[in-house]
């Protein structure tokens, strides 16, 4: 928690630099900048050798072809708290949700049964704080040098089987702890209305892992796995494509 709060005060400190600055500007960005918010929809690219494992070591037939966990598709929400220009350079302070989910299934083939159904649903869920720094390339088009967040994790497993003869079986497994990282990229901003409506385009790294996932359930049966270790063992690319709304700060 101290790099936390080392983070939010260098924000404080460089936005009341900022502030101080551009009072003396004209006020066509707004006399103190811009807030707003924005959505999006991106990609994030992780490593689940321990969530891999156990779904190789839980077929029961090696004819079963899982597809392997390692990219997950969401949904991003956010705000930028606070956007200014001087001099054509830009710097922005965000804070964001974002939510993301991949999912596998196999069918089995059973003899008298049909088949055997094996889904596994992994959703990942994260909150962002963070700046960006970028310069003005014209009317149109501004560069992101850098897009920096420190990043909180949560995440959840289902695994579920079903057949025609037997009721869906199923179990939830969820992170024992918030997991704590970083994320950093650059891009490409796309003014489509002045600086009040643009398209933002960011690619980069995310940063996180999960130590163990426990049941949910408080009466797990006994032949059910109770925990598992190192789900995630690190994270990986991300690529993001967001609509950005201003609004102008007097």
């Amino acid at each position: 928690m101290v790099l936390v709060k080392l983070y939010i005060a260098f924000i404080a400190v460089f936005l009341l630099f900022i502030s101080i600055r551009t009072e003396a500007q004209t006020c066509g960005f707004g006399c103190l900048g811009l807030g707003g918010f924005y959505a999006g929809y991106g990609i994030q690219n992780y490593k689940a050798d321990g969530l891999n494992n156990l779904i190789q070591k839980a077929a029961s037939s090696p004819a079963e072809q899982m597809p392997e966990f390692g990219k997950a598709n969401g949904f991003r929400v956010g705000a930028n708290i606070f956007r200014t220009r001087y001099n054509n350079f830009i710097f922005s302070t965000k804070g964001y949700y974002q939510f993301l989910k991949e999912e596998n299934q196999v069918f089995q083939p059973v003899e008298g049964d049909g088949s055997v159904n094996t889904k596994y649903t992994l959703n990942l869920n994260f909150y962002g704080l963070g700046v960006d720094f970028g310069y003005s390339l014209g009317k149109l088009l501004a560069l992101k040098f850098l897009d920096a967040q420190i990043t909180f994790h949560s995440a959840s497993l289902t695994s579920a089987v079903s057949s025609a003869s037997s009721p869906l079986r199923e179990n939830d497994y969820s992170n024992d702890k918030l997991a704590v990282g970083y994320s950093f990229g650059s891009g490409l901003i796309f003014r489509l209305v002045g600086d009040y409506i643009s398209l933002e385009a960011t690619a980069g790294y995310t940063k996180f892992s999960f130590d163990s996932f426990v049941n949910d359930a408080e009466n797990s049966r006994s032949d059910e796995i109770t925990s598992i270790k190192k789900i995630i063992n690190d994270g990986g690319l991300f690529g993001l494509i967001q609509l950005n709304v201003g609004i102008p700060l007097y």
